[in-house]
């Protein structure tokens, strides 16, 4: 599995290793008050909503995906 910065939030809140590495960017986002009410859409519209890089977050949780998956 590849996650990009164009992969819907909800897909990517599903994958135990991603939710890692979003909460070490601070992103609470399985915990977030507006994920209820509001569509976030992409990875990288949350990313630039907290103004962070998103292409650094995707190759984090691609990475802690691949690790994952050799375990």
């Amino acid at each position: 599995m590849t996650i990009t910065k164009d992969t819907p939030i909800e897909e990517v809140l599903n994958i135990p290793a991603a939710e890692e590495v979003l909460m070490m960017h601070g992103l609470g986002c399985a915990g977030c008050s507006g994920c209820g009410s509001v569509n976030f859409g992409t990875l990288a519209n949350v990313a630039k909503m907290h103004g962070l890089k998103a292409d650094q977050i995707v190759a984090e949780i691609n990475r802690a995906i691949d690790a994952a998956e050799e375990d």
